[in-house]
């Protein structure tokens, strides 16, 4: 019951929200009645299926033990290898800040790291979105929630927080998230462009113009897009949504996770026999270049 009620809360307002300040023309829950798409089936299957529990089997499963073993090796790489003991400021507020800036600060990096590379498989699903809508936030692959769950342990496993305030903070966090991706256009002045990330700046980043590509990829605080370079005010120039380099939202959203995860294999193994030959190529070359040995 508590987690049904952790998804639905937040759900909610975010649409309750989005058609106070973009009205019903613009709101997406009224788009789902009046044109309904592919795309909306996309995001309407991943919400029931991470508010009913299926996600998190299908991450359980589809990531091949991936979450398990993250899950372990961010304890060990805390309390094993760095022999480190959470950091106790002795204030439950301060301890909860402390939480929350850390774990902001992870999510940008690891954001970025699924950007680039073999990982852009396993978040791409999360950009095939066409339209804007709250329930986008759950698009996600079930490989990237594998791979980022033991990453959004350690601040827990760092920090001494009263687990109260996770929860709270967990609550406002994905409220938030949910509005950022829901079809309001405002980048909420001042405080968006330096503050909290608002819903222009994160349509920005769902943005299938180049020139927007790799931009604005905070969760929360702006201030890590503006200290590391990929913070970008070009809201009035985003047109349409999506990818390009891959065809979704055309034979369903199951169809299209699997082939991420064949695209994902096969380009690690192409990667894998590339590598495995030029390490051959220099092994071979070394012993060519070895000096005959003294008479």
């Amino acid at each position: 019951m508590g987690h049904v009620i952790f998804i639905a809360i937040p759900v909610c307002l975010a649409f309750l929200a989005e058609l106070i300040f973009a009205g019903a023309k613009n709101s997406s829950l009224v788009a789902f009645f009046r044109r309904f798409q592919t795309t909306h089936l996309a995001d309407l299957a991943c919400f029931v299926a991470y508010g009913l529990g299926f996600f998190q089997t299908a991450v359980f499963v589809g990531s091949f033990g991936v979450g398990i073993i993250f899950l372990w090796a961010a304890n060990a790489l805390w309390n094993g290898l760095l022999l480190a003991h959470r950091f106790d400021p002795h204030n439950a507020v301060l301890a909860a800040g402390l939480y929350f800036v850390t774990a902001s600060f992870l999510a940008y990096w690891s954001h970025r790291a699924f950007h680039q590379g073999w990982l852009w498989n396993f978040h791409r699903f999360h950009h095939s979105a066409t339209d804007m809508n709250p329930l986008v936030q759950h698009r996600n692959h079930p490989m990237q929630h594998a791979i980022t769950g033991g990453l959004f342990a350690l601040p827990s496993l760092m920090i001494k927080v009263d687990p109260a305030y996770i929860v709270v903070l967990g609550l406002i966090h994905q409220t938030h998230q949910l509005v950022t991706h829901s079809n309001i256009r405002s980048d909420w002045g001042w405080f968006g462009r330096w503050v909290l990330v608002s819903p222009a700046a994160h349509r920005l980043h769902h943005s299938i113009e180049v020139r927007h590509h790799d931009r604005n990829f905070a969760d929360d605080l702006i201030i890590w897009d503006r200290l590391f370079g990929t913070w970008c005010d070009d809201s009035a120039g985003v047109t349409d949504l999506g990818v390009t380099d891959v065809a979704y939202n055309h034979r369903g959203p199951i169809y299209d996770v699997l082939a991420d995860y064949v695209r994902a294999i096969c380009q690690g193994y192409m990667r894998a026999k590339e590598w495995l030959i030029a390490a051959v190529s220099k092994v071979r070359k070394a012993a060519v270049n070895v000096p005959p040995a003294p008479c």
